[in-house]
This record gives C-alpha cells, structure tokens and sequence, in this order.
C-alpha cells in the first residue's frame, strides 16, 4: 500500500516544527533576564496570560460540552431513531 505524498509532507513539516521549536526555546532562555524591574513585570505578563488561558480554557469547555449534548441528541439521519453517540464522541475527543 503506497503512503499519500501529502502525508509524508505534513509527517516531514510537524518533525521541523518541534525542532525548531526546542531549538527557538533554547535561543530564548539562554539570553539574560534582564533586571529587576523587567523580571517584575515580565512576571505580570506570565500571571495575566495564565489567566487568561484559564478563562479560555473554561469558556471551551462549556462550548465543547454543551455542543457534544447536542449533538448527541440530534437524530441521525442515516439511522433514524438512534443516537449520534459516535460522532458526538468524535467531536468531543477532537
């Protein structure tokens, strides 16, 4: 069985990504901090991003739940009568 080119790309272009991530990490934390006044608001900076993928976070996971009951309730149109616990769970794990 032939392998698509496209996926031999897209498992090429992630692998580049990760090391050019790790290697932009690298680059970033061996520069200096900076002093005390940049450390403090450095920090104010992390603590406000946090919080904000915090609130993100819960936002999606009301949206996520509340659309995995409704489409679990919706009829499926290929079986009517039946629960569409399949792709409700496939929306729900992507």
């Amino acid at each position: 069985m032939a392998v698509p080119i496209i996926l031999i790309v897209a498992l090429i272009a992630g692998i580049i990504s990760i090391v050019l991530a790790v290697y932009f990490r690298y680059l970033v934390l061996k520069e200096d901090p900076g002093n005390e006044r940049m450390q403090e608001v450095a920090g104010y900076i992390e603590e406000g991003a946090k919080t904000y993928i915090k609130v993100q976070y819960k936002v999606l996971g009301i949206f996520v739940g509340l659309l995995f009951i409704v489409m679990l309730f919706l009829p499926n149109l290929t079986n009517l009568g039946t629960l569409n616990w399949e792709q409700a769970l496939a929306y729900l794990i992507g």
